[in-house]
């Protein structure tokens, strides 16, 4: 298994499922990616403190399969974090030794980057498998949902507390 989440001991494999459902329920928060909006946002980053810490970027770029590579449609990632520096790692698939998948990783993004972006998957633009993470958070977008892993379940608690009518219950 390859570890990419190497402090919140997860890692992104075909086997292993989203990290939201990996760790205790104490330890992550799933929303209604319908129900975010500016402000939720707003008060979402202000209490993981998103302005005072950093968050890397990482997301699927292509599937190799048979020496044949499938790219993932990667232009929106690239219209809102522009960046020269992209690191690329592959993780073979655990379940079909012929598969190689390929990420690619921009670290360091800026804060109003993550938040535009994410409101452009709220608003049903396209999204990618992207995650955004650093050594005590996890931040997965998807079409539909927005979830979100923490070392400190003090935090998610918080965050449960505040967003109590609008955080997803279904897997609690």
């Amino acid at each position: 298994m390859t570890q990419l989440f190497t402090n919140l001991n997860l890692s992104i494999t075909t086997s292993g499922g989203t990290p939201y459902f990996l760790v205790s329920k104490d330890n992550r928060i799933r929303f209604d990616i319908d129900y975010v909006d500016h402000n939720i946002l707003n008060n979402i980053f202000s209490l993981l403190s998103i302005s005072s810490t950093y968050l890397n970027l990482i997301y699927l770029d292509n599937v190799e399969e048979f020496g044949e590579k499938y790219r993932e449609d990667t232009s929106t990632v690239n219209d809102f974090f522009q960046t020269n520096e992209c690191e690329i790692i592959s993780i073979k698939d655990e379940e079909d030794n012929n598969k190689i998948l390929n990420f690619h990783q921009i670290k360091n993004c800026k804060e109003n980057d993550i938040l535009n972006y994410i409101l452009y998957i709220s608003n049903g633009g396209y999204s990618n498998l992207l995650y955004f993470y650093n050594d005590s958070m996890i931040i997965k977008i998807s079409s539909d949902i927005l979830d979100i892993v923490h070392e400190d379940s003090n935090i998610i608690t918080l965050m449960k507390v505040q967003f109590n009518s609008l955080y997803d219950k279904y897997y609690e």
